[in-house]
């Protein structure tokens, strides 16, 4: 097992083992901000050094080719093809949305200047029921504002989970995508049902798979361990591109994109966009990757970046390459252009898009943290080893759901015993016990009878229900505590853990 324990002086920061103290915090919040390794501290703190000394631009100079090597590490962390495939944000949810409502308005500009002759005024965006609420509400506001300009009606539609069998013998979701019921959808054999209320001219009627424009899924979701399977998914959306392709058709979409979340997965989850045939992919650096704060990285496949047309620009993502101005031609500007052109002239300004994900970045950001998401990115790969993690992750929280069974009045959410789909992420609540009062006495001193020497705080995080409405309103789900956990953890903290709150739920002084 992996230990961080190097500690020293390196820029004036001090590099602190995680080991020191028996009073320490146990950091059981891994998917929310995992501490950072040594490597990371020091190339972040490194950076700002220098720029302390030559200032943020010659600093950003003397880096450039540490910077190239960030987007070369998460190159092979997922397997794309080229680092032009990989853009560095500031977040995952800056990754999403960026590309979310690039692909979107995209399709439907798409949509609108082929003037469909199939007959078809629908178009839906399909999500997993576990999916994020910032995704949710993105797709959601995206398809509102289609509606009110009339014409095509778009749609959010939810995958449903697959079920199991629970100890009451009640059918219970398990959260995970449906892969039979996705089949039926892409096949066209998904029957919606009508209101019935609304008599005759709301019957059931069968999806149209053609409708499909986007195909939106979480890999680990936020409130539970449970590992939907992104590569199934995508090998299923790409069979369906192959079958549908618009041959004869130059610069066409594939008929669905396939956007993944990653964020609670990449780090702790071995990731290939390869296997995943995924359009799109984003990540944080803050959670399993072990990186800075404010740092994360989106994957577009190079085709169909190429196509997209950016949501939103700058001119590092959009550079001028001629101007000849003046006030009464920035204001002639005609009607309509093609965006989609190698480059766009208006008025006398001449400017194109980046080839790639990097039509993605702006021009600003912060670099001691790239670099540092680069180190974080390099010391999962070659120190901790993504298998070894994920192995590490797997049987710790297999460990942690079996504990927690043997807790009277706390309950595992998603408790996939036979799947074992699931990760280092374990969520659960106690009954008559609030997550935050279960959050805040978990990081509570010790009690004087655990003894001496005894890991006694945990950092845990709470996940209200509306993080992922969908899952959680099919569940009557509450807000959950959840433990995630990591290499770097160990068996006996999870012991400690459980100790302490089976005395907690018990009541003991």
């Amino acid at each position: 097992m992996l230990q961080d324990s190097v500690e020293g002086e390196d820029s004036g920061v001090r590099l602190i083992k995680s080991t020191d103290t028996a009073s320490r915090v146990v950091n059981f919040n891994n998917a929310g901000a995992s501490p950072s390794p040594p490597p990371v501290l020091r190339a972040v703190a490194s950076h700002l050094a220098l720029e302390a000394i030559v200032g943020g631009y010659l600093a950003e100079e003397k880096a450039r080719s540490k910077i190239d090597e960030v987007y070369a590490a998460v190159k092979r962390l997922i397997n794309a093809n080229g680092t032009d495939e990989i853009a560095l944000v500031e977040s995952a949810t800056v990754g999403w949305t960026r590309v979310f409502y690039s692909m979107a308005e995209s399709v439907a500009a798409q949509f609108v200047r082929e003037s469909d002759t199939s007959g078809r005024n629908e178009r839906i965006i399909l999500v997993s029921e576990a999916e994020y609420a910032a995704n949710l509400v993105a797709a959601i506001k995206f398809s509102l504002e289609q509606n009110e300009r009339g014409g095509v009606h778009w749609r959010v539609v939810s995958i449903p989970s697959r079920t199991r069998c629970a100890d009451d013998g009640t059918e219970v979701s398990t959260g995970i995508v449906d892969l039979q019921v996705l089949d039926q959808m892409l096949s066209g054999n998904f029957e919606l049902k009508g209101d019935e209320r609304l008599g005759e001219s709301c019957k059931k009627r069968f999806f149209d798979p053609e409708s499909i424009a986007m195909v939106c899924v979480t890999h680990v979701p936020t409130n539970c361990g449970i590992v939907n399977p992104v590569d199934q998914i995508g090998r299923r959306i790409a069979n369906f591109n192959e079958k549908h392709s618009q041959k004869g058709q130059e610069r066409a979409f594939p008929n669905i994109l396939y956007l993944v979340d990653a964020c609670q997965s990449a780090g702790q989850i071995g990731l290939d966009v390869q296997e995943m045939c995924c359009h799109a992919l984003t990540a944080t650096g803050r959670k399993y990757l072990r990186g800075p704060r404010g740092t994360g990285f989106l994957y577009v496949r190079r085709d169909v970046a190429n196509m997209l047309v950016p949501s939103h620009i700058d001119h590092a993502s959009a550079p001028v390459e001629t101007a000849c101005l003046t006030a009464a031609k920035v204001l002639d500007m005609p009607k309509s252009v093609d965006l989609c052109s190698e480059s766009i002239e208006q008025g006398g300004l001449k400017f194109a898009f980046k080839p790639g994900a990097a039509r993605f970045e702006f021009w600003e950001s912060n670099i001691s943290g790239r670099l540092g998401l680069g180190a974080a990115v390099l010391y999962a790969l070659d120190t901790a080893g993504i298998k070894r993690t994920e192995s590490r992750c797997t049987l710790l929280g297999s460990k942690m759901r079996r504990s927690l069974r043997d807790i009277g009045g706390v309950l595992v959410y998603h408790d996939e015993r036979e799947s074992g789909a699931q990760c280092g992420i374990v969520t659960f609540f106690v009954e008559g016990m609030s997550a935050d009062a279960i959050k805040a006495a978990m990081l509570s001193p010790l009690p004087s009878y655990f003894g001496e020497g005894v890991s006694s705080r945990f950092e845990l995080s709470v996940v209200p229900a509306t993080s992922t409405p969908v899952d959680s309103a099919r569940m009557s789900a509450p807000n959950l505590i959840r433990a995630s956990l990591t290499y770097f953890n160990t068996e006996d903290e999870i012991d400690n853990f459980c100790q302490k709150l089976k005395a907690i739920v018990n009541g003991d002084k």
